[in-house]
């Protein structure tokens, strides 16, 4: 024990030296390291995978505010996070996406020379692929892209081709030429719409997803109609909150609302 009480001691002493000397004051190393503390306790404490320090936003934060008097800074909370600095963020996004294309003849040269343009702005040789939707004038546009470069390949978007299949298997409006398939896999429209009425049932009322959120960590999941994929995922989180529904539903806080 007393070994360990001089070596402790010992340490202590040393880290005081190395704070207290001219090159620990010029660069203040106490306070950059409990600021170092400081942030890898918001990593542990909230769950965030280690890769979240590689985010280029993660570190021009930092950079901004180090060089930057903010006296009395306060970073943005709870609610201004997912009101005001999001809507923000969707808008400066939809600025760097919005393409104005009124009036446009929205044909395979049109779509191959909008690709074009980008691919010449990053640099052919950083291209490797181009996907758009299954269309014709896609379909073309990509055709022409992989003839101005040889080592560019275009490729369907694969959601959109299960999304297109799923339709053509599961839709009643196919019978005529579908009746076989149609009696073996129409089940999935009907899991998929069960489910679609259970989560817009305590999705749309304040009160019933309040008891939810009570029995579940996990959300229920807004789902676009137009895509497949949303569907797997809509389901997926279902199965993972199956027991958390059950609970709920027999609770006695249910059972009085």
């Amino acid at each position: 024990m007393a070994v360990r009480s001089v070596a402790v001691r010992s340490a202590a002493l040393k880290k005081r030296r190395v704070n207290d000397s001219p090159l620990g004051r010029a660069f203040d190393l106490q306070t950059r390291a409990q600021l170092d503390a400081e942030i890898a306790r918001m990593f542990y404490t909230g769950g965030l995978p280690f890769n979240f320090a590689r985010n280029p936003y993660y570190v021009s934060s930092y950079y901004f505010a180090a060089n930057h008097v903010l006296g009395g800074y306060v970073p943005p909370g709870y609610n201004k996070l997912r009101t005001i600095l999001l809507q923000q963020e969707k808008a400066n996004v939809e600025r760097l996406l919005a393409l104005d294309c009124f009036g446009e003849v929205k044909n395979k040269q049109f779509i191959a020379n909008l690709l074009k343009e980008v691919i010449d702005e990053v640099g052919h040789q950083k291209v490797v692929q181009v996907i758009t939707d299954n269309v014709s004038n896609c379909k073309g546009a990509g055709e022409i892209i992989e003839g101005m470069f040889p080592h560019i390949y275009w490729t369907p978007c694969v959601l959109h081709t299960l999304n297109l299949a799923l339709k053509n298997i599961c839709a009643a409006k196919n019978l005529e030429t579908n009746q076989e398939t149609y009696d073996v896999c129409h089940w999935i429209t009907e899991i998929y719409g069960n489910a679609l009425q259970i989560n817009n049932f305590i999705m749309n009322h304040s009160m019933r997803l309040a008891i939810y959120n009570r029995f579940s960590p996990l959300k229920l999941l807004s789902v676009a109609d137009t895509r497949f994929a949303s569907i797997v995922m809509m389901l997926k989180r279902f199965k993972l909150i199956r027991r958390a529904l059950e609970a709920m539903v027999m609770s006695d806080e249910w059972a009085q609302y």
